[in-house]
């Protein structure tokens, strides 16, 4: 089972740098490790959308009612941790694809851990802060372990060309990693009145 000092010792590796026996061992390495790595893990799964990280929920309506503009308040999800929310499932059933500049005009808004709505309920898909390290997929993995080494090759190296071919490597494995999950099921039907909004 994968832990984080695995991911830790893999980025290492890319580095040339020695391996860690544990990422608390007090050694320079392990406390750069330490510094960044829970932040890391939460920015490669804000970057993507994977399948071990996906989740959907029935949102509670809160006890507040938004001072204007909205009539509704929801609670978005609090465990696991509502990370970014990827579609709004509408009243009427269709899925909106959310893209903050453009909800608030399709009557919702997030603000903070809450939604706020004119509908009367609220379904979500979302990326969840999920901390368990050995449930992630394996194209998440080969993403933290590729920003973790992007992150601390200038702290342990010295060198910025390593880094940017790093953070340049960190972008190739996203796309991939986000083109192997989009290909885990069957493709979505597009209804006519689907309300999907592109930037």
């Amino acid at each position: 089972m994968t832990s984080k000092l695995d991911l830790a010792n893999q980025a290492l590796t890319q580095l040339g740098a020695k391996r860690l026996t544990s990422i608390t061992d007090g050694t320079s390495h392990a406390k750069l490790v330490n510094e960044i790595i829970d932040e890391v893990i939460q920015e490669v799964m804000i970057d993507g959308a994977f399948t071990s990280t996906i989740r959907r929920a029935s949102l509670n309506q809160t006890s507040n009612t938004p001072a204007y503009e909205f009539t509704y308040e929801y609670q978005l999800p609090t465990n696991p941790k509502c990370l970014r929310v990827l579609e709004i499932e509408t009243a009427n059933g269709n899925s909106l694809q959310y893209v903050a500049d453009y909800l608030e005009d399709q009557g919702y808004r997030i603000e903070g851990d809450k939604l706020l709505s004119d509908s009367e309920t609220a379904k979500i898909k979302y990326i969840a802060h999920i901390t368990d390290v050995g449930s992630y997929d394996s194209s998440l993995k080969m993403a933290i372990r590729a920003k973790l080494a992007a992150d601390l090759a200038y702290p342990i190296t010295g060198s910025t060309s390593l880094a940017d071919r790093l953070y340049q490597k960190y972008e190739r494995v996203l796309a991939r990693a986000k083109s192997i999950d989009g290909q885990n099921g069957s493709p979505r039907k597009i209804d006519s009145n689907d309300l999907t909004i592109i930037r």
